[in-house]
């Protein structure tokens, strides 16, 4: 007990605020504020369903949408960003963050005027993220935030499979996965499992690291029986939810950090093993399912494709400034930016991220090795798989996560050459 006192003791203020960070929790502007659905688990059938052909696998309490929500991550990142700012505003003022925010409303006018959907500002709001990030990340002393903020979503994760084998779920149903102790987590079924797998990857990279680290104040035996453990935790909590999109990059990092410890002669033979447990798995649960990895991969990507055969009779306005009305039709967010604003809307969103992503790089402190430049290349193509099939990228949760999963797991390779 008194290890735990100490622990907590010796954390700031910002440690506690990152905790409640990863806890997925949204305001929304109606009373009590703070959303809160409970999910019965005794409904079940049709009856009343809004999705009748999703309800035969959703629990019918679980919500769709609700427009607006704040997730409580970035309300508290701003919290941070002004108790870091006080009496340190020269910071920001270098920074450009008010020229920065202007650029986005700029660039937010003509996203809204060529797709001619106010839901496009989700991909200006991912920006603004991203800037925010960049000019917390100017403090060092934030550092403490993303530590709590990995040690609260370990936490939350760790409660919620507590709360799936105390209810006993049924392993072949999304039912009981989208509630903690009877409360419904908003996003169950689409940010939060791809948050749970950014963190799953971030926690094997670790531990396959050679140069061996700790983690919250634990020894470095410690630390690897920690890991271990939560990525039993998180395998199971990911395996009810049934993500069947974290399939591929949770596989691909496994495989690509194991055989990196083999030979060439012994990496062959595990391509060939990996690969017909693959097959034999498609073939025997995956193939005929409606609700299986090919089937909702492949319907996804679909969507996108789908443009393509009319991309031969575009007019050149029509290339450059966009040739569909609305937004989110394609569930692909490099398609729709396309598609909905153009070439131009393309690269101005693109090269905005860009610049704001160098930004927090340099700010973050980047470490020169090759375990950076993998965890990096890592993350970064779990973020373009994410967004192929969907459009991650507009939900404030999932990035504001992303970066400070991103954050953290730098922290580690940068402090493990410290060491």
């Amino acid at each position: 007990m008194q290890i735990v006192i100490d622990f907590f003791r010796r954390r700031d203020p910002l440690f506690f605020l990152g905790v409640l960070s990863a806890w997925p929790l949204f305001f929304t502007s109606e009373s009590p504020f703070l959303y809160v659905n409970i999910i019965d688990q005794a409904r079940q059938g049709l009856d009343g369903c809004p999705h009748p052909g999703l309800c035969h696998y959703l629990h019918r309490d679980y919500t769709y949408s609700i427009s607006p929500a704040l997730p409580i991550v970035c309300a508290n990142l701003v919290i941070a960003l002004f108790i870091k700012a006080y009496g340190q505003s020269k910071s920001l003022k270098q920074s450009h963050i008010f020229f920065d925010l202007i650029t986005i409303a700029l660039i937010s006018v003509y996203l809204v005027y060529t797709s001619n959907s106010v839901r496009v500002l989700g991909v200006s709001s991912g920006l603004c993220i991203l800037i925010l990030f960049k000019n917390l990340s100017l403090f060092e002393t934030s550092i403490s935030l993303v530590k709590g903020f990995a040690f609260g979503l370990g936490i939350f994760v760790l409660f919620h499979a507590i709360w799936l084998l105390w209810i006993k779920h049924d392993p072949v149903s999304m039912h009981n996965g989208i509630a903690i102790f009877g409360f419904e987590i908003y996003q169950a079924l689409v940010a939060y499992p791809a948050v749970l797998t950014l963190y799953f990857c971030t926690m094997v990279f670790v531990l396959f690291m050679k140069d061996s680290t700790k983690l919250f104040s634990l020894s470095r035996v410690e630390t690897k029986i920690f890991l271990i453990f939560m990525l039993g935790v998180l395998g199971f909590t990911l395996s009810v939810l049934g993500k069947r999109a974290s399939v591929l990059p949770i596989s691909s990092v496994c495989f690509i950090l194991f055989s990196s410890m083999l030979t060439w002669r012994n990496k062959a033979l595990v391509c060939l093993m990996g690969f017909s447990i693959f097959v034999y798995w498609l073939n025997e649960y995956d193939l005929g399912s409606p609700f299986g990895f090919l089937a909702a991969v492949s319907t996804r990507l679909n969507y996108g494709l789908s443009i393509f055969p009319n991309i031969g009779s575009l007019t050149l306005g029509q290339a450059v400034f966009g040739f569909t009305d609305g937004w989110a039709q394609f569930h692909n967010l490099f398609v729709d930016l396309i598609a909905a604003t153009g070439l131009l809307g393309f690269f101005l969103v693109g090269l905005t991220f860009v610049y704001h992503w160098n930004g927090f790089e340099k700010n973050i402190g980047i470490s020169k090795s090759k375990y950076y430049s993998f965890f990096k290349l890592m993350m970064l193509s779990i973020l373009v798989w994410d967004n192929l099939i969907n459009l991650n990228f507009v939900l404030p949760y999932y990035l504001a996560s992303f970066l400070l999963i991103f954050w953290f797991g730098s922290s580690l390779i940068k402090s493990s050459f410290k060491s």
